[in-house]
């Protein structure tokens, strides 16, 4: 038991955060009063502004990026990395539409992306891994199945044959 010098309310140990760097390894506030501490700290422009940029040179780092990749495909896709990578293996790191691999590079970081998580927007369930083009193509057409259709047919009709070189039977106006 420990006895919060703010609240002055006597606690268990588990009701106080983890600190290495105290003698009972135990934070000094109950978790009540210091998230209050930090809290009315935050409110103070520089201490947010010093967060800010702790918390911009974190993400760059390598255990950043990891635990950023995380959240997000745990928050939105309610999946693992070892998901994620099972998947890409699984395709042999190439994109389930196209068959390549991803070209797209990632401004920020100046790295290759990775491949896109595609899922069905109705029910959540991930379909497979996309590059950026196939993933945006596909998002264009709303998933819709009638409309990716009526465009593939479209495409095929207004392809030249490989072999023709002479003037188009079918012309197609050409705006310059």
């Amino acid at each position: 038991m420990k006895i919060c010098p703010k609240c002055k309310i006597q606690k268990k140990y588990d009701d106080f955060y983890n600190n290495k760097n105290r003698k009972d390894n135990k934070c000094y506030l109950c978790k009540p009063c210091d998230n209050e501490r930090k809290r009315e700290q935050y409110k103070k422009p520089e201490v947010r502004k010093k967060h800010n940029i702790c918390t911009s040179l974190y993400r760059k780092t390598i255990n950043g990026k990891k635990n950023a990749l995380k959240g997000r495909l745990k928050n939105l896709y309610g999946i693992m990395v070892e998901d994620y990578d099972k998947l890409f293996n699984s395709q042999n790191g190439l994109c389930a539409i196209c068959g390549k691999k991803e070209v797209w590079i990632d401004v920020r970081t100046g790295t290759l992306a990775r491949l896109a998580i595609d899922h069905d927007h109705k029910n959540g369930k991930i379909r497979g891994l996309l590059c950026r083009k196939c993933n945006a193509g596909l998002g264009s057409f709303k998933d819709n199945a009638d409309i990716l259709d009526k465009a593939s047919v479209y495409v095929r009709k207004h392809s030249r044959p490989s072999g023709n070189t002479g003037a188009d039977p079918d012309p197609v106006m050409v705006v310059h």
